[in-house]
């Protein structure tokens, strides 16, 4: 990995008018890089405030705080690095949902702690996005620091047990993803580096991380794309889509054929809360169903739901009815429109077409880089993660890079894009 992929741009900086304050300068991006590499590494270690709070998101916070204390001690303003549209409309569209969740929790009368808890996890949604554009104005590359401390964030579970006891798919499983990404471009090679993203796709199936692996399936194949020249990209990712479209109907019956009662269980109940997350949004759809739908049956709707399909494939996976409280929604979308309505997930609507744009760009207009790998699939990631992962905890912390991510792709930036040779 050459140092232009890990070594902060301050060529990007105005240069200061003598060395007092090329030291500030200095000083200060060390502060951002410290701060965006402790808020990726204390992700996954969480504290109870109104809800699971990572300690990541604590740090970002204060980081993002200090940094633009310096600025207005030196300036007298401060600076929230908004310097592209695409950052302006997510900050503008998250207010939205903000306000639109409020509104509807008021109509609603939802209960105090269920509506303080959803308005939070809207909040710190905003700022970490204003965290994230804020520490990485001065220089894009600072991003990656972030990324070097989700590396590290596999050693909490030496902290906090993983969910389920899975030491790969919740605990290893993503820190090694990212550095195989980082690592695989030092081959020099793009067939070396496409067929270890390959295999390392398998290697997340074998393991039950299949989330992960459907997101390495069409970051492999975006690759290939990126590999042709520009003027024969639309056929070949033509043929790419239909190829992913084929794998997934073999992959999903594949997954089915060799599915365990607990994976059953992980099916049934996801497709249950997705179902009623979406019927909840149909059944309301201009103001939703409140924070943690607490004036509303969508809960009692989810435990018939989730019977009903698990009585289609013959019962016996386990489920305790009377025991089941709030629905987590494993789906931020639905999870925003159900509770908040069509406002309440404007948000996620914007998000998602910046997301298809940045990656149309990637792939499309831009050529291939050592950063193309991972620059690719924190896209679909994201995307993924949009549509299948809950709206709470850490995944704050990763809708928000995914973000500034596609922000910074949007503008022409990528990871070496100044001075990295490309691949032969």
């Amino acid at each position: 990995m050459s140092t232009t992929m890990i070594t902060p741009d301050y060529a990007l900086l105005k240069q200061p008018a003598d060395r007092s304050d090329a030291s500030l300068e200095k000083g200060e991006l060390r502060l951002r890089a410290v701060g965006l590499f402790l808020a990726g590494a204390l992700s996954g270690i969480d504290v109870r405030i109104l809800g699971l709070l990572p300690v990541g998101e604590i740090i970002l916070t204060c980081s993002c705080l200090l940094v633009q204390a310096g600025d207005f001690r030196r300036k007298g303003t401060f600076d929230f690095g908004f310097g592209s549209k695409t950052m302006k409309w997510l900050v503008a569209m998250q207010v939205v949902a903000l306000a639109g969740l409020i509104c509807t929790d008021i109509w609603r009368e939802s209960y105090p702690n269920d509506f303080l808890r959803g308005w939070m996890r809207m909040i710190l949604l905003l700022v970490d996005v204003v965290g994230f554009s804020v520490l990485s104005n001065r220089s894009w590359r600072l991003l990656v620091f972030f990324q070097y401390g989700l590396i590290l964030s596999a050693l909490s579970v030496f902290v906090v047990p993983p969910l389920f006891g899975d030491y790969w798919k919740f605990g290893f499983g993503g820190s090694a993803t990212i550095l195989a990404l980082w690592l695989l471009p030092k081959l020099r090679s793009r067939a070396a580096a496409m067929v270890g993203i390959g295999s390392l796709a398998v290697l997340h199936y074998l393991l039950g991380a299949r989330g992960s692996a459907l997101i390495l399936l069409p970051t492999l194949l975006a690759l290939c794309v990126l590999s042709f020249q520009r003027s024969r990209r639309k056929v070949v990712a033509l043929v790419m889509l239909v190829i992913l479209a084929g794998s997934f109907i073999v992959g999903k019956s594949l997954v089915m054929e060799r599915r365990s009662e607990g994976g059953e269980q992980s099916n049934v109940e996801r497709m249950a809360m997705m179902r009623t997350a979406w019927e909840g949004f149909l059944q309301s759809p201009l103001l939703g169903h409140g924070s943690w739908f607490s004036r509303s049956d969508l809960n009692q709707r989810f435990v018939q739901i989730r019977s009903n399909l698990a009585y289609d494939l013959g019962g016996g996976l386990g489920f305790d009815d009377a025991a089941d409280g709030q629905v987590a929604v494993h789906s931020q979308i639905l999870m925003a429109l159900a509770e908040g309505g069509i406002f309440g997930g404007s948000f996620f609507i914007t998000y998602i077409i910046i997301l298809i744009l940045a990656l149309w760009r990637r792939v499309m207009e831009m050529e291939w880089t050592a950063g193309a790998p991972l620059e690719i699939s924190i896209l679909i990631g994201s995307f993924y993660g949009t549509f299948m992962s809950p709206f709470s905890g850490p995944h704050l912390l990763y809708i928000a890079f995914g973000a500034v991510t596609a922000a910074s792709i949007l503008k022409g930036f990528t990871i070496g894009s100044s001075s990295e040779e490309e691949m032969p």
